[in-house]
């Protein structure tokens, strides 16, 4: 019984926009050439079950062409119409399975990948308007494409592979070189930006932009060397202008130019003009000094000096001009300050008197005879003091060492140099030492038994009547007796008063 050959359905192979349509007929003849007579032979085999049929054992009756392919589908078609092989049409297409160890598979992958390449560069360098290459390169490798094309549309895949593969070779050595070329550019028109060389740049900043339109790098890059050019252009007219004297039409011009852009023409112009604005600032202010000096205003000449010096810091005449002001102001200013010192030293008016001395040691610091005096005036100032002090606790009982310290006072306070002022609270402060060194008689009377001693002062001993010379102050009269209590007075002096008599004994047993 022969096998049924049913009516088969359209294929459209992976990788290939053609589609097979095998008829019954088609197919039968094929099976039955004498050309695949071995192939048919094992096809109808496997149909009847006495052989199992695989697409390897195919392939190799098989040469790698279009028809040989259309073959095979043909078959794996028949027999996944038998049961015996459901999944070999599927595979065949796709080249999965047992199908991807296929050389017919591989050729077609690599014709698929290498056209994929090919197109992609040659989209890619067909757009570059005026190339860096020769235009037969580019249709040369166009060339091999179409031909390779030609025969990947026939399905002759390894042949194909082999036109797109030098296809391949020559774009992306076109590619690579292009790119190198480009990148160069791109650092070679930097470089000129950076160098000022405005015009260079912006040569190569178009020709980037003719070959790669959307670069934003040379877009930016050319808008900025253009920008340049035209400021450059401002700089050199401001030039002109300045060569030619019109310094402020000059400064005029380069306000043009926004903040932020400068180059090496522009520094040394803006230079130029501050040095020429500085030197007429100089030579006014110069002029109005010497106006300044003849009218004798010192102090305002010296301040314009000194404006003139900011404006040119190195200019000699400028510091022997000022110097010589400021000699002058310092003549001026000792003589004033020379009648103060006067003035105040006549009204003993010593604190005064030794501002103004330290005024003049400023400006006069090697004068001896000025540092003298200024110990004297603070000597002065430093006595009268203590003696104000002393003369304003006059109404307070004296102690020893207070009497001490105003007796020390007066010895030194003790000259006629310290003025009249100082000599009369002088006086005042000598009576008042006179009174508290004036002793007062005391009369003590005791029983002769008790033991008497005064504080401040020494002890007294026992007695019955006794009379001491005691100064002006406070004082603690003590009487001890053995089985007695103690005896205490109190004892208050005040200079001149009368002489007193104090009974101290202890007649107290315990």
């Amino acid at each position: 019984m022969s096998a049924r050959i049913p009516r088969l359905k359209r294929f459209r192979l992976s990788g290939s926009k053609r589609v097979i349509e095998i008829s019954p007929k088609r197919l039968e003849k094929n099976v039955i050439s004498a050309q695949l007579k071995p192939v048919a032979l094992t096809a109808f085999l496997s149909v009847s079950g006495l052989a199992q049929l695989k697409p390897v054992a195919l392939t190799k009756f098989l040469p790698v062409s279009g028809s040989a392919q259309l073959i095979i589908v043909a078959l794996t078609a028949f027999l996944s119409v038998s049961g015996q092989a459901q999944d070999s049409l599927q595979d065949a297409m796709n080249c999965t399975g047992a199908w991807a160890g296929n050389i017919l598979c591989i050729e077609r992958q690599l014709a698929f990948d290498t056209r994929s390449q090919v197109e992609i560069y040659y989209e890619k360098l067909s757009k570059i308007t005026n190339p860096p290459w020769m235009s037969g390169d580019l249709e040369a490798a166009k060339t091999l494409y179409d031909e390779g094309m030609t025969l990947y549309q026939e399905q002759y895949f390894g042949d194909a592979a082999k036109k797109f593969q030098p296809a391949l070779a020559l774009m992306e050595e076109l590619d690579t070189a292009f790119e190198s070329l480009l990148e160069n550019l791109q650092q070679e028109a930097a470089s000129d930006l950076d160098k000022e060389r405005f015009e260079s740049a912006t040569e190569k900043y178009q020709q980037i932009l003719e070959w790669v339109p959307d670069s934003q790098e040379a877009g930016s890059g050319l808008e900025n060397a253009q920008r340049s050019l035209e400021f450059q252009i401002i700089v050199m007219d401001a030039n002109r202008l300045f060569n030619a004297g019109e310094v402020d039409a000059a400064n005029q011009r380069i306000m043009e130019i926004p903040t932020g852009w400068s180059t090496k023409d522009l520094r040394q112009l803006r230079q130029n003009i501050g040095a020429f604005k500085r030197d007429r600032r100089f030579r006014e202010l110069m002029t109005r000094g010497y106006s300044l000096m003849d009218a004798e205003r010192w102090e305002d000449a010296g301040k314009v000096f000194m404006q003139a010096l900011v404006e040119s810091p190195d200019s000699t005449i400028a510091k022997e001009v000022l110097q010589e002001v400021q000699n002058q102001l310092k003549d001026q200013n000792l003589e004033s300050l020379s009648s103060d010192l006067a003035v105040y030293a006549g009204e003993e008016n010593w604190d005064s008197a030794l501002n103004v001395a330290n005024q003049i040691h400023k400006l006069t610091p090697d004068d001896k005879d000025l540092e003298e005096e200024i110990d004297l005036l603070e000597e002065k100032i430093d006595i009268e003091l203590l003696i104000d002090e002393h003369l304003a606790d006059v109404k307070q009982l004296p102690t020893n060492s207070k009497r001490m310290a105003v007796k020390t006072l007066l010895e030194t306070a003790d000259h006629e140099r310290f003025g009249v002022r100082i000599a009369g609270k002088r006086s005042r402060l000598q009576h008042y030492y006179d009174e508290i060194s004036t002793p007062v008689r005391v009369t003590l009377l005791s029983d002769g038994k008790t033991n008497v001693m005064i504080r401040p002062g020494s002890g007294i001993g026992q007695f019955k009547e006794i009379e001491l010379n005691i100064l002006p102050g406070k004082y603690v009269i003590r009487g001890r007796r053995v089985g007695y209590r103690e005896e205490l007075h109190q004892l208050t002096l005040l200079p001149g008063s009368d002489s007193p008599v104090i009974r101290i004994e202890c007649d107290e047993q315990f």
